[in-house]
């Protein structure tokens, strides 16, 4: 992935607001990246907002937020 690419600023995006300010809208924003972007280079935690469901937000965000530590690409480590 190129760095400073949109998808670059999509993911932070996410990212941030998945730990600062979540919503189940992320949700809507992951599968919208999924749709829009080749698969390959989308992080594996963006498939699992994406593939959640929003009426159970919390626990798809704790997944989510548990395979971005485990990939260490979090900030809050």
């Amino acid at each position: 992935m190129e760095n400073g690419s949109i998808l670059d600023v999509y993911i932070n995006l996410i990212k941030d607001e998945l730990e600062n300010n979540p919503s189940p809208a992320l949700i809507l924003a992951a599968k919208y990246l999924i749709f829009e972007y080749n698969r390959d280079f989308i992080p594996d935690w963006i498939a699992t907002l994406a593939g959640g469901n929003i009426f159970n937000f919390e626990a798809v965000r704790e997944e989510a937020v548990n395979e971005i530590k485990q990939g260490g690409d979090y900030d809050d480590q």
